[in-house]
């Protein structure tokens, strides 16, 4: 049975970009094959691994960028140019990851710290395409 896979668009917090169509793995087949089965990614593309705690590009054909995301979709590490054939461990607090054309870490000016956000053409009462908590420290004013 082929999982469904929804397509997402991404971009920073500050609006800019980072890939209009974004696939999203769920199932553990789909995370491990990946991007194994594709010739290349297209610059507007990505896959999005929805739980990892590490990438491999064994079997690709082409070099990827990585992602690696907190669950809050916060940037907590990058890998430019990933050749195939090889494996990387995710750092910790990593909740997702996201596979980018080679190149579009530095094209879209990515870095650690920053907040991705998930635009969806979803219709209402669908399921979201990822789900997250952002808790925020509570503000403490002296009065």
């Amino acid at each position: 049975m082929k999982a469904i896979v929804k397509t997402i668009a991404l971009r920073t917090a500050e609006g800019r970009f980072v890939a209009h169509e974004v696939r999203v793995a769920y199932s553990l087949a789909d995370r491990v094959l990946a991007l194994s089965r594709e010739r290349s990614l297209p610059t507007r593309a990505g896959l999005l691994l929805s739980s990892a705690h590490g990438i491999h590009t064994l079997g690709m054909r082409f070099a990827v960028d990585v992602v690696f995301l907190s669950r809050q979709m916060r940037v907590i590490g990058l890998a430019p140019r990933v050749r195939p054939w090889r494996v990387l461990l995710a750092p910790r607090g990593t909740g997702r990851v996201l596979e980018l054309a080679a190149g579009q870490i530095a094209a879209t000016g990515l870095k650690a710290g920053a907040f991705i956000v998930v635009e969806s053409n979803q219709s209402e009462g669908q399921r979201p395409p990822i789900t997250f908590s952002l808790r925020l420290p509570l503000r403490h004013e002296d009065h």
